[in-house]
Parts: C-alpha cells; sequence; structure tokens
C-alpha cells in the first residue's frame, strides 16, 4: 500500500510561528554494475525545491578497475555525485567533497522534480555489488510547489 503526504507551504515548527526547515530521507539502492542509465531502486524523485543535505551509503562493490557511478536525473546524469567511487566503503558525502559531488549537489534548491537515475562512470564498471543508500535534504522555504514523499510498503 502506497502513503502520501503533501504539505502546500513550509511546515511550522516551534511557537514562533517562523517556518523550519524539516529533514526528509530517502532510502534507495544502485546497482553498480550498470553501464547504462537506470532508475534506482524504489524509484526515488525529489521535488523541485529539495536541497540535497548529504547521502549515506555503503559502497561496496566488487571487480572492476576504479568502478564509479554517476548519480542525477536524465536532465544532468551527474547532478548529484560525479564518479563517485563504488568500492569506498561506508561513506558520508556531504559538502566539501568536491571531488566527486555534481552540480546540483551545491546548497542551492533543485530546478524540476528530479527523478535518480545512475549510470557507470569513468572507471570500468564494477562486477558485483549494490550500493545502499539514505539520500537527506529539506525544503527551500520559497518555494510554492507541494512536497510529495511516497513510499510503499
Amino acid at each position: 500500500m502506497a502513503t502520501s503526504t503533501r504539505f502546500r507551504s513550509p511546515i511550522i515548527v516551534g511557537r514562533n510561528g517562523q517556518a523550519n526547515p524539516v529533514s526528509h530521507t530517502v532510502y534507495f539502492a544502485i546497482d553498480v554494475t550498470s553501464a547504462v542509465e537506470v532508475a534506482v531502486v524504489p524509484a526515488v524523485t525529489l521535488p523541485k525545491g529539495a536541497i540535497v543535505d548529504c547521502i549515506i551509503m555503503d559502497a561496496s562493490s566488487t571487480g572492476g578497475t576504479n568502478p564509479t557511478i554517476l548519480l542525477g536525473d536524465t536532465t544532468n546524469t551527474n547532478g548529484l555525485l560525479d564518479n563517485f567511487p563504488t568500492d569506498d566503503g561506508e561513506t558520508v558525502v556531504q559538502f566539501g567533497r568536491a571531488t566527486v559531488i555534481g552540480s546540483e549537489f551545491d546548497n542551492t534548491p533543485l530546478p524540476r522534480d528530479y527523478t535518480l537515475v545512475h549510470l557507470g562512470g569513468s572507471g570500468t564498471d564494477a562486477t558485483g555489488g549494490v550500493m545502499s543508500c539514505h539520500l537527506m535534504y529539506h525544503m527551500d522555504h520559497n518555494t510554492a510547489d507541494a512536497i510529495t514523499d511516497s513510499s510503499s510498503e
């Protein structure tokens, strides 16, 4: 059964009546052996106005020579991660790791709804393994679009 929660304005937290950011987390997995562009599993769409805070992942692929992935959407396949090593182990990707973060992972609101896709990067593709990921984001207060988080059992 799928559930959905929509907020049409910023969530109000506290007694002062000011809008304060609330963190959202989505889980997905990446097949690190894929050499073609495919959606993450389960499918994840970040809403327009989302600001990505960090991605927590277990990057434990096997095989390949310097295996990497790109993570973004169909408009910008390396918008979030650009040639991220898939054999880095348990990792938190946050601001400051500029060698692997993409152009849309820069503390600015995503310019459109963002359906996550991935594909192999500049290294040879890994021969085994799956990366499990938790992506944390918050919403831009100036975005009028609805926030939608969906999950299924």
